[in-house]
């Protein structure tokens, strides 16, 4: 499914980090409060992944998935099965990693004082958070994240 958001646990960082790569929106940290994870679920068709089995008890198991293994590359298909989730090439990289909002296009211009002088001259696309300002490229780094994703979800 193209459009399933999440909320991941506090002992997921990593997963977090890989949906959003992928282009799922995922809420991380999540809230403090039970009450505020249990409203983003409802209001926000959300579901929350966890390996704590207390929140059986707390929240709907339609909105609730409590992830398995401890290994992140298991997490990470465990929930691209579960959730019948596809790796679409332009979702990839459309989030920010670390807040979650959707990156914009900028002009290498507009950011070329916060970028170093090799990236300047070898990349023309750029994409900048509207939330927390960080300056995104199709790198090295991103070229190697791709890869493990795609080597993650084939592996069987």
């Amino acid at each position: 499914m193209v459009n399933m958001k999440f909320i991941a646990d506090n002992m997921l960082a990593k997963l977090a980090k890989y949906l959003r790569a992928t282009g799922y929106n995922c809420i991380y940290p999540p809230p403090r409060k039970l009450q505020e994870i249990k409203r983003l679920t409802e209001n926000e068709s959300r579901i929350f992944l966890t390996r704590s089995k207390k929140y059986n008890k707390l929240l709907p198991q339609e909105k609730l998935h409590i992830i398995q293994s401890d290994n992140f590359s298991q997490q990470f298909r465990e929930i691209f099965s579960k959730f019948n989730l596809e790796l679409r090439e332009e979702k990839m990289f459309s989030l920010c990693l670390l807040c979650n909002e959707p990156v914009k296009p900028v002009d290498k211009e507009e950011i070329k004082e916060q970028l170093p002088e090799m990236t300047i001259k070898l990349y023309s696309e750029f994409y900048i958070c509207p939330k927390c300002h960080r300056i995104y490229w199709y790198g090295g780094h991103t070229k190697r994240m791709k890869e493990k994703i795609n080597s993650i979800i084939t592996r069987k």
